[in-house]
Order: structure tokens, then sequence, then C-alpha cells
């Protein structure tokens, strides 16, 4: 519940942020800088690229389906928990003439009429009594969409980027063009980084509780982000046919390969990082201290 609120709080604080980071995804700002379109270099290239990058794309959004089915159905059977059998047990007990029988309030947890409490302690625990459920549900299901939403378009862009790459000393390129071309897949790195950046400060503070939420949920693969995706820019690099380029082309392969050695990953706050590694760390840890409590209990 704590989690919940923390996330509730921060959103409603930083919701101008969140509101244009979501813009920037629903309208593709990234895609629409990357300016190639608007240069006809060739019609080929252009008609090729915009198939491919569209493939990807919609890959993407098949992706973020499934990731938030999980996500939707969890929160849906938390909601339901605590909504669901008190209604059904209170026209249980009246259907059945139950005498003296002590409704039980939809949605809540624990609470009990205890009004000896001071002031505001009873009025805090109704509150969160009534409405931690709802807060925990809606709160970190709102917090975790755009979470996701924004971690598998930052993959859509990197992957963009890798088959921009890809095709930078194809034939569909022309060799007088593949300078200014190579230059493009630079901008379209630059506002990728950008973007990233943008997200990972929204989210560095936050992803402490997040950080928690996704080892239980099924999330598990944003951290590829961290291992695979920022290896795969460099794999590109390397892969195209550099080497048979003239020797513009090649500095600027050398720029992209120096510039990508600065790592896309999320932080946690300011002690930690968002990757297997950490993940693998507390599961150890965890698990010492469940044997050393174990140990004790015994």
């Amino acid at each position: 519940m704590i989690i919940a609120f923390v996330k509730v709080i921060y959103m409603i604080f930083n919701q101008h942020k969140f509101y244009a980071q979501l813009e920037r995804v629903l309208n593709h700002d990234v895609l629409q800088k990357i300016g190639i379109f608007k240069k006809d270099l060739t019609l080929t290239i252009n008609k090729k690229l915009k198939e491919e990058i569209n493939a990807v794309m919609d890959n993407n959004w098949k992706t973020l389906r499934k990731q938030l089915k999980p996500y939707l159905i969890a929160y849906i059977l938390i909601l339901s928990t605590y909504t669901i059998p008190p209604i059904v047990i209170n026209y249980y007990h009246k259907f059945k003439g139950t005498p003296n029988y002590a409704y039980i309030p939809v949605g809540a947890t624990s609470f009990s009429d205890d009004k000896s409490m001071s002031f505001p302690l009873y009025y805090i625990h109704l509150i969160l009594d009534y409405s931690g459920g709802h807060i925990c549900a809606w709160g970190s299901f709102c917090f975790d969409l755009l979470f996701v939403t924004q971690c598998i378009y930052c993959t859509g862009l990197i992957k963009v980027l890798c088959l921009m790459i890809s095709l930078s000393t194809s034939d569909l390129v022309p060799k007088e063009s593949r300078v200014e071309y190579m230059c493009y897949c630079i901008r379209h790195y630059q506002n990728t980084y950008e973007f990233f950046k943008d997200t990972q400060e929204m989210y560095m503070h936050v992803n402490l509780s997040h950080f928690l939420m996704i080892m239980v949920e099924s999330g598990m693969t944003l951290f590829n982000i961290n291992e695979s995706l920022s290896e795969e820019i460099s794999l590109a690099l390397n892969n195209c046919l550099w080497y048979e380029e003239s020797k513009e082309f090649q500095k600027l392969v050398q720029m992209m390969l120096l510039r990508t050695k600065d790592e896309l990953h999320f932080d946690i706050s300011w002690f930690a990082r968002l990757n297997y590694d950490t993940m693998i760390k507390i599961f150890r840890m965890s698990y010492s201290y469940f044997l050393l409590l174990r140990d004790i209990s015994d």
C-alpha cells in the first residue's frame, strides 16, 4: 500500500511530465525526427525503411499488450478480492435473514468501528482501509502501464537504429549518400538517447519501489534494455561493411562506437542499477535472510 501511495503521489505532482512523455510515444516523436524521409536519398531506401520500421513498432505494441495483460488480470483479481466477497456474504445473510448481522464494509480490509482512536488517526485509518485496495490496484497499474510503455518504446527505437545501421552499407543506399545516411543514424541515436534519459530521470527515484514490484510481476524482460539492446547497437555497427566505405564514413562509425559505450540503463535512485545482477543479489540476500530467520526460529 505504501508503494502504491508513493507512485500515486509522484504521478500527481509530475503528471505534466508523464503526459508529455506519453504524447511523444503516441505521436512517435523520436521517429518523426529521423529526417531521412524528408530528404529524398532514394525512393527505394525510404520505402524499405518505412516498411521495416512499421514492422518493428507493430511488434513492439504486440509485446506491450502481452506484458500488460498479466498486470491487468492481477489488479482485477486484487479489486475483486476486496469487493466481491463482502457483497456476496452481505447478500447471503440478508437473504437468510440472519439476526443481528453486522454488514461487512465493501472494499475495506480490516477496518473496525473503533472510534476511540485520537484525531486524526481514526480518519486516516478509515480512508486507508476503505480506499487502500483500490489505490494499490489502479495506482500501481497506471504507473506500471506508463513505465512499461516507455521502456518497450525505447527498445523499439534502439531496434530501429540497428535496422538503419544494417542498411547503411547495403545496395539500397548509394555510395555517394552513405556518409549523409550515417549522419541521420547518429541523429536518431542522439534523439533516442535523450528520450531514454528523460524517461530515466522520471523513474529513477521511484524505481526502488518499482524494482520490488518487477521482481514479483511479469516485467522481467524490461531488464533486457541494459543487457542485450545496448550491445546490439555496437554489434550492428561492427557487422555493417564499414571497412569498404570512405574514411569519413569510417570516422562516423568510430564516433558511434565510442558513444555507445555509455550504456542505457535504469537506476534505482542513486545506489543501484536496474539489471539482472542487482535482481540476483537481492534474491540471494533474501534467501540468506530467510535461512537466518529459520535458524533463529528453530
